[in-house]
């Protein structure tokens, strides 16, 4: 059964979220610690079962993630506190979008009536992140009111885009008002509410054929064969590799074939052959290429 704290409706909808990402897959948060994301950072310490990685500076908290979802090949979660925190992550998000990594930014915020009120430390943190993401919602501040199916419903929603069939980042933004605190409240979710919402995330299912890993068709694979072996020369290209089993398949075939090779430094595979052509560019590189 999941665990939902009742101290406030503040940590009740953080726990919601962070329960949600965990039946996912991602039980890793990188959180830099703030006043406005302490609800989600309460809720955190609460779970023995996740892993919370803490990080004062967002820009290298953003990296750490990144990397993470990498090597993982599942959502990453950054958590941070509001105004300009978030922007410091914008350098990984692009990078993301870019290389289609999976993250789930979610950014605390200050509640709606105080953005455009010239409070301090107050930016419109709607759409932070603009083009860069693939999808961006604006969540109400947790109350009473919180309707908790439809909150699981959207954060299942924003986890399932991060792992499509186009891989990127998404962003959610969340408002707090006080308390931030992990107080017990008067004003906190009713047993009712929270026996509810657990029996509502214990049946929640998610769609994760994305996170499987996908493989060439055999009609196509032998195709590709027949191709190669009646050829009398060829030009290795590797691009990006993901994972180690990517990369024992192309040593395997380059081995094989002994043709030349150009690597890309995403490949992992640079300057491993005697027969790498270390630059396309290079004046010798061009010269080799037209003898060859």
């Amino acid at each position: 059964m999941p665990y939902l704290a009742d101290h406030n409706w503040n940590m009740f909808a953080s726990s919601i979220l962070i329960d949600i990402c965990a039946r996912f897959g991602s039980d890793t948060f990188f959180v830099s610690p703030g006043y406005r994301d302490a609800p989600f950072i309460a809720a955190l310490q609460l779970r023995n079962d996740l892993n919370l990685v803490s990080c004062f500076d967002e820009r290298a908290a953003a990296f750490q993630a990144l990397g993470w979802a990498k090597a993982r090949k599942k959502p990453a979660v950054l958590i941070c506190t509001s105004g300009t925190a978030g922007a410091n992550y914008l350098p990984a998000v692009i990078e993301a979008k870019t290389d289609h990594v999976p993250l789930l930014i979610i950014t605390a915020d200050r509640p709606f009536e105080l953005v455009f009120a010239s409070a301090q430390q107050v930016i419109d943190q709607r759409d932070l992140f603009g083009k860069f993401v693939k999808k961006s919602l604006d969540f109400p501040a947790p109350s009473p009111q919180l309707n908790a199916k439809a909150w699981m419903s959207y954060a299942r929603m924003l986890l399932e885009t991060t792992v499509d069939d186009r891989p990127g980042p998404v962003h959610l933004n969340l408002p707090f008002t006080a308390p931030l605190d992990p107080i017990i409240h008067d004003l906190r979710p009713s047993p009712l509410q929270i026996s509810e919402a657990e029996d509502a995330i214990a049946r929640l299912s998610f769609d994760r054929s994305a996170l499987t890993s996908t493989s060439w068709a055999e009609g196509l694979t032998q195709e590709l064969v027949q191709k190669i072996l009646l050829s009398q020369r060829g030009l290795l290209l590797v691009g990006r590799l993901q994972t180690d089993a990517e990369k024992s398949a192309i040593r395997m075939l380059r081995d094989r074939l002994s043709w030349p090779v150009f690597a890309d430094i995403g490949s992992g595979l640079k300057f491993e052959s005697e027969f790498e052509i270390p630059d396309l560019n290079l004046p010798q590189s061009r010269q080799w290429m037209d003898d060859y």
